[in-house]
């Protein structure tokens, strides 16, 4: 996929810069906590969330939201173009809305964006595609799908974290 364009991890990251950066800033924007905006989320945002959080409560269904993994590189890349506040913005608007519909254990947000060996396998590496992780930065293959339904779901620790309120500063 990326393969016709680049090949090193270097040369990838220029291409994606290229073309997912509107404006290349000058510095490293750097993450900074105190830009994140930690108040409730208002009544009268995120109707759609809310609706469908209110139709699995009363159908007892449990939503499961995921935030998914993104090669490093990639992650690396959205960084040096916008930073990192607008996924944690994200993420705290879904956590916020979850706690103030009264979901409880009923709705879970997991996050899998860490620095972890899964999310930063070599692209190149030598490997056939067939044979890697990731087929590309955005798009992850089925061992890297099922070690996120692990985490979920059988309790595996090291990949993944489940975010709510009461844990996000963490």
């Amino acid at each position: 996929r990326f393969d016709n364009y680049a090949k090193s991890d270097e040369e990838m990251i220029e291409v994606i810069r290229k073309h997912s950066c509107q404006i290349v800033p000058g510095r490293e924007i750097k993450f900074d906590p105190a830009h994140l905006s930690k108040e409730p989320v208002s009544a009268r945002e995120g109707a759609n969330l809310r609706e469908l959080i209110r139709l699995a409560r009363t159908r007892r269904i449990e939503l499961v939201f995921l935030f998914y993994p993104t090669h490093v590189l990639m992650s690396e890349t959205h960084r040096a173009c916008q930073g990192a506040e607008s996924q944690w913005n994200a993420i705290w608007r879904v956590v916020s809305i979850a706690e103030q519909e009264g979901a409880g254990s009923q709705v879970q947000v997991w996050d899998f964006s860490s620095y972890v060996p899964l999310n930063a396998e070599p692209l190149f590496g030598a490997k056939p595609k067939r044979d890697r992780l990731w087929q590309e930065m955005l798009h992850f293959n089925e061992k890297v799908g099922s070690a996120a339904m692990d985490a979920i779901y059988l309790g595996d620790a090291g990949y993944g974290d489940r975010v709510t309120v009461s844990n996000f500063d963490d």
